[in-house]
């Protein structure tokens, strides 16, 4: 029996694909086993479970958090589900990531064939504009929430600026007299003048609007100097002092990361900030 009505036509009429059953310890705020389904109305293929938004809120802000690759229980869930997109997913599906999380499954597609469609339409939309090319960020080796070095070099693109802190401006140009595209000067040198931690963050990433109160709420509670600064235009992002705008954590001036914060990395930041500070 469908305990979820399909996400996009709102109907409870479903075909069972697969049934997922996971080891999880006493703890844990959501269900050990769902059902992947596709809807007999409109084929849309969803995970149907018991669990609320609630309980799946709940299990974001105090349990797992973008789970860390070098568990052996994640890297067998990964596995696994690499094995269920190659044996149900078509080369010509058109496949729609609600959540990147830190992007195992984007390089798993990658490695199936399916990480290029995006990018064409991405190039034909651009150059139907009247665009000299495309930019994107990444750095030398693979970071978080960044796009993979190697699979843009793959595609023809290259390295035009680079700032202090190793993000890089990589880009595509349509045209060999294009122009390169540069850093300004702010987001080359991503450095400040005031003490304590200061966020600068924008509201692209969904989760940002959950998270940043709960670092809020942890900085007032242990007496830690710390500032949210919201960007919400595109002058304000271009005049940021780093390259990164989605989110950008500083710490005394320097840059640290831009990987998002929840109350338990927060926590462990604030620990090891204390130690090294003895």
């Amino acid at each position: 029996m469908t305990k979820r009505r399909c996400p996009l036509c709102n109907t409870c009429n479903s075909m069972p694909i697969e049934q997922i059953h996971m080891s999880v310890p006493a703890d844990y705020h959501l269900p050990s086993a769902y059902c992947i389904v596709s809807c007999e109305n409109c084929g849309f293929v969803y995970a149907d479970t018991a669990a609320t938004m609630e309980d799946y809120n709940y299990y974001y802000t105090h349990c797992n958090f973008y789970a860390d690759d070098s568990k052996d229980d994640n890297n067998w869930r990964y596995d696994s589900v690499e094995v269920f997109l190659k044996k149900y997913i078509s080369k010509d599906a058109n496949l729609l990531e609600c959540g990147a999380g830190n992007g195992r499954f984007i390089q798993a597609l990658k490695q199936h064939g399916y990480s290029t469609d995006l990018l064409n339409a991405c190039i034909e939309d651009s150059k139907s504009k009247g665009k000299k090319g495309l930019c994107i960020l990444a750095a030398a080796k693979k970071k978080p929430f960044l796009a993979d070095p190697k699979f843009l070099k793959y595609k023809g693109f290259r390295v035009s600026d680079e700032a202090d802190n190793g993000i890089q401006l990589w880009y595509l140009p349509f045209e060999k007299e294009a122009q390169l595209p540069m850093f300004k000067e702010c987001a080359k040198r991503p450095h400040i003048d005031e003490k304590g931690y200061v966020l600068y963050y924008t509201n692209q990433c969904p989760f940002n609007a959950k998270y940043v109160p709960v670092i809020e709420s942890i900085a007032k509670e242990k007496s830690v100097q710390f500032k949210a600064v919201l960007l919400q235009s595109k002058e304000e992002a271009q005049n940021a002092p780093t390259p990164i705008t989605t989110y950008a954590l500083f710490l005394n001036g320097n840059y640290i990361t831009n990987e998002q914060m929840n109350d338990k990395r927060f926590l462990k930041l604030l620990d090891n900030s204390k130690r090294h500070s003895r």
